[in-house]
């Protein structure tokens, strides 16, 4: 199985355990693991972000994301940049605005599958649009990790084994569009 996987949810909410899950219990697939901030966080540290997670940290990545978006796309390039020059299986990308998961379903349309994952929790409002408003998007697969971990684990599985089944992923590198307009 070669894709990407968007996935999403709330702060806090299991994405990251979901992934180290889906990483261990594949053995056979080299998977990675990206945000679409990794960049953002870098610069923000320059300007004096520690790496803290408060609302008013997570607002402050927002707004330099958006800052990065209108610039010259870098969030969407880096992630485009990782398929390019990596050899994954399994891309897991965490991206949080509507817009920037259909920015990367369309750049990579035809290419590569891309699916879409929330992850819901608990409800907490972060104060910024990027967390607040992820239950806006029609996403392709829900897991619901509110109860004991072993039974998100099972709704992972049957996930994994419906996409084994219904995607037939292309791949080729020289098609994925990802140059970046300056």
């Amino acid at each position: 199985m070669k894709c990407v996987i968007i996935i999403n949810g709330s702060g806090g909410c299991g994405k990251d355990e979901i992934v180290k899950y889906v990483s261990k219990s594949l053995t056979d697939h080299y998977i990675m693991n990206v945000s679409s901030v990794d960049n953002v966080k870098k610069a923000a540290k320059v300007l004096g972000w520690i790496g803290n997670k408060t609302p008013k940290s997570r607002k402050f990545l927002y707004d330099l994301k958006q800052l990065s978006i209108q610039y010259n796309d870098n969030p969407t390039y880096q992630l485009i940049k990782h398929i390019k020059d990596n050899k994954a299986d399994i891309y897991f990308f965490h991206i949080r605005e509507s817009e920037e998961i259909d920015k990367i379903k369309n750049k990579l349309e035809g290419v590569i599958n891309v699916v879409t994952w929330i992850v819901r929790r608990q409800e907490i409002e972060m104060g910024n649009p990027a967390d607040d408003d992820i239950y806006g998007y029609w996403y392709d697969y829900h897991i619901d990790n509110s109860g004991k971990f072993s039974h998100t684990i099972k709704q992972v599985d049957e996930i994994l084994r419906e996409m084994e089944m219904e995607y037939e992923i292309k791949h080729d590198e020289a098609s994925i569009i990802g140059s970046r307009e300056e």
